[in-house]
């Protein structure tokens, strides 16, 4: 059974259980009920098949998205109707921002945090440099006052052992402190600057993301980079330990802008904004993430220390007592990396308590930027994106058969999230099972989905297109990506004509995992 969105009309399959219920669209987000479309075929057979038809169906209404079920998109058709000059583009998109944007505040909350945050992280550089010290220390002092064993021990053989004791204790204490001092010289890889998408080639993407910045009050980005995942970043290149900001660089993911519409991507790109005005957090983030990083290398880093030990640990003349003192130097110097481990798990917990509240605040700009309707469609959008993806990953990159190869693969995966009813079902329960921790450096979906509903923004940017619109040749960058995907996991033998087209990957998708038969 068809219907169709009085409002935007998009088409969508619907089983007959669902028909006379209210649903609401997911590309404009319009509530209305549900009414077959005037000269559908199956319009006039609903009655007569009803009940055969609940039969076939392996999946109830009820576990649709609203009872709907999107149907598989007309793509060349949709292009042409969504074809539109960049002059027009532009216009319209300036345009689109009615309303002033209030600014939101950072909290009290937010403040607070960040100064326990930054109080912490401060004090453990200073624990670990004690520690240094204090290790340094004990290895002079036992050098200097410990020698009485070796002169103080009677006969030859037990002066010689503890002669070795004195020494294999002061050398190992030596190489302890070197193993904790070599971090402290690791300033991570320098940040080059990066070539990503320019003014000139994308005039319409940074255009609207000029305006967009403007609105939150946001840096312009320099360059935009397009990636592979399903997600999206802003950050400043840096160097000097963070210290030195240099071009700001927007990353953002090619299944959003092939699988969400304008709406949906412009509050994402408005949230990782809002991240830039909280000027002190950022700054903040900057030191913490690198000190972290910094004690991460210091507990997995391997180390000229480790090597040594090692060797002498696997003497290969098997001598005893080189294998012992190996052995001890390693036990010093894995109870040094314990250490540091705690500090570092100290570290990120602390950390991620400021790094969940930026993102509550950076919330309110993607909300307050697009409504809290449409934070919350992105958000489960988010979800179904990423099942979309794991999916379609694994059906061009893991199986040996050929006939899940499309020559667009964004367009798969998003198709993939449009069609298959089981891909929403699983992003309701991830959201509803999620569970939140102390580690983790965002807060659960479900606890940002109801600070947007308590705040009903209605939003001021509203543009009913898809997020592909505001790159050009989005579909002919999406081929030639999909292509470099294959040749790099196949090999540059591949052969291109081996490539479905989206409607025949899909076709084969849905007979395989017998989705006809869900499907009223």
């Amino acid at each position: 059974m068809k219907i169709a969105c009085p409002q935007c009309n998009k088409q969508y399959k619907i089983a007959p259980a669902a028909l006379g219920k209210k649903v609401t669209c997911r590309q404009c987000n319009h509530q209305f009920v549900s009414a077959p479309i005037a000269g559908d075929p199956d319009r006039t057979n609903s009655r007569s098949g009803r009940s055969a038809k609940k039969k076939q169906t392996a999946t109830p209404a009820g576990e649709f998205e609203d009872g709907l079920l999107p149907l598989p998109p007309s793509r060349r058709s949709l292009a042409r109707k969504n074809a539109v000059s960049p002059e027009k583009l532009n216009a319209e998109l300036s345009q689109a921002f009615r309303g002033d944007f209030a600014r939101p505040r950072i909290t009290i909350a937010h403040r607070l945090v960040g100064l326990i945050v930054a109080l912490l992280m401060l004090l453990l550089p200073v624990i670990y440099l004690s520690l240094i010290v204090g290790i340094g220390y004990a290895t002079y002092w036992h050098t200097v006052n410990d020698w009485v064993w070796v002169v103080n021990v009677p006969g030859g053989r037990a002066k010689i052992l503890a002669g070795l004791v004195y020494g294999a204790i002061s050398f190992a204490g030596l190489l302890w402190v070197l193993s904790l001092i070599r971090p402290l010289f690791f300033f991570g890889h320098q940040q080059h600057e990066q070539t990503g998408l320019s003014r000139e080639e994308e005039p319409v993407l940074f255009a609207f993301t000029d305006r967009l910045a403007e609105v939150v009050g946001s840096p312009k980005p320099d360059v935009i980079n397009l990636s592979l995942d399903v997600n999206a970043s802003a950050s400043y290149q840096t160097t000097w330990f963070g210290l030195r900001r240099k071009q700001f660089c927007l990353t953002l993911g090619i299944p959003l802008l092939a699988g969400m519409t304008l709406n949906q991507v412009s509050g994402v790109i408005a949230h990782e904004f809002g991240h830039f005005s909280q000027s002190g957090s950022m700054f903040l983030d900057r030191i913490i993430r690198r000190i972290n990083f910094w004690f991460a290398n210091a507990v997995y880093g391997e180390s000229s220390v480790d090597d040594f030990s090692n060797e002498l640990m696997h003497d290969e003349d098997g001598n005893v007592l080189v294998v012992l003192f190996g052995f001890f130097t390693f036990l010093l110097v894995g109870f040094g990396k314990i250490v540091l481990w705690c500090l570092m798990m100290i570290g990120h917990g602390v950390s991620c308590t400021l790094m969940r509240r930026m993102e509550y605040d950076a919330d309110r700009y993607g909300i307050g930027i697009v409504g809290s309707e449409v934070f919350e469609a992105t958000s489960r959008r988010l979800i179904e994106l990423s099942l979309a993806q794991h999916i379609a990953g694994d059906l061009a990159f893991n199986t040996l058969r050929g006939d899940h190869l499309p020559n667009n693969f964004p367009e798969f995966m998003t198709a993939i999230a449009n069609t298959d009813p089981r891909i929403a079902k699983k992003a309701k329960k991830i959201i509803k099972k999620e569970q939140s921790s102390w580690f983790a450096s965002h807060p659960t979906t479900a606890a940002r989905v109801r600070v947007a509903e308590r705040l009903q923004a209605p939003g001021i940017f509203n543009v009913k297109r898809p997020a592909s619109s505001l790159v050009t040749g989005f579909r002919g960058k999406s081929k030639e990506i999909t292509q470099l995907l294959y040749n790099l996991h196949y090999g540059d033998s591949f052969d291109l004509d081996s490539m479905r087209t989206v409607d025949e990957a899909i076709e084969v998708y849905e007979n395989t995992i017998g989705q006809r038969a869900a499907v009223v």
